[in-house]
């Protein structure tokens, strides 16, 4: 590799780490936002309130927002099966990775919260990460896969311990839909990272279809069951999940996929589990001794995970020149 190449790698790869961990943040105040948002509102309130304000916002600076880039990282993750504007699956690709990744995940998400302890819910949405290090294991087969999937082992392990610890298998049949729903949600999630890291050209922006879409869906939904007008406090906190959570967090995500190598920003949302269970303990939630060690766990696996992404990403690119 060129030394101009190499620079042009760590500065993407500098700037796709730091994109990432802004929409960690965003993302992991999503749960505590949400549990005093579901006090006074219903979930089809509160998902229509964060779809309306996230178009809004997202429409607001779609002049400012940036072409996601298509830099020597993103094309390691692309290749050469990547799909670009000009192929006609690029127009029915991008606006279904929107419906999957938008209201799919976040639609399943808030009916989790609503059906099952929001601690736990919380956790098994937010595990998507691991998916995706399996599916780089499995279908990449970087050198090294099977210690990738060990990791990943590790990191399902540590939310177990977060859910539940010993018992988090013994799920009450009564918030089991809950659980399926924040599993669904999590798949939803890694499809959309996955997919948009390998299409050629991607803007924020092609969200757009699908949080007007879903806001009207949710409105309608709203309106059938003609539920009541709520609080003003309630809906500025689901106006904040739509402009924090939604808006800037898949802003910046989608952002900072498309500027990394091949897994190694995916592996920066293991911390999101982790950092909205310190808002909802900091909340009143409670988090017992073997939780914690299942954060701990969590954070391992995110330090090894990184060193893997780093060497799987820097393989191909040694005949570079």
């Amino acid at each position: 590799m060129s030394l101009a190449r190499a620079g042009e790698f760590r500065v993407a790869a500098a700037s796709g780490g730091l994109l990432g961990l802004i929409a960690v943040f965003f993302w992991s105040t999503n749960a505590l936002a949400a549990k005093y948002a579901l006090l006074e509102l219903s979930v089809a309130q509160v998902v229509f309130l964060q779809f309306a304000s996230a178009a809004v916002a997202i429409s607001l600076a779609a002049l400012r927002l940036p072409q996601a880039g298509v830099g020597a990282p993103a094309r390691r993750l692309a290749s050469a099966d990547g799909i670009g504007q000009g192929d006609p699956l690029h127009r029915w690709i991008a606006p279904g990775l929107a419906l999957v990744g938008i209201v799919g995940t976040i639609a399943f998400q808030y009916l989790a919260f609503a059906h099952a302890p929001i601690a736990q819910a919380n956790l098994i949405a937010y595990a998507w990460p691991l998916l995706t290090a399996v599916w780089l294991a499995l279908v990449m087969r970087p050198a090294g896969s099977g210690r990738l999937v060990a990791l990943a082992l590790l990191g399902f392990f540590g939310v177990g311990l977060l859910i539940g610890g010993p018992g988090v298998l013994a799920f009450e049949i009564a918030a089991a839909p809950g659980y399926l729903f924040a599993a669904l949600s999590a798949l939803c999630m890694a499809v959309y990272t996955l997919g948009v890291a390998r299409l050629r050209e991607w803007r924020v922006t092609a969200i757009l279809p699908a949080l007007v879409l879903g806001a009207i869906g949710m409105a309608v939904v709203s309106l059938v069951r003609a539920e009541p007008i709520p609080a003003l406090w309630a809906v500025a906190l689901g106006v904040y999940i739509g402009i924090g959570p939604m808006a800037l967090g898949y802003a910046f995500w989608s952002l900072a996929v498309r500027r990394d190598q091949s897994g190694r920003v995916a592996v920066l949302a293991y911390l999101t589990p982790v950092a909205s269970t310190v808002w909802l303990v900091a909340s009143g939630e409670r988090l017992s001794a073997v939780g914690w060690l299942g954060a701990a766990l969590v954070l391992l696996a995110i330090t090894l995970l990184g060193r893997r992404g780093r060497a799987i990403g820097a393989g191909p690119s040694k005949g570079d020149a």
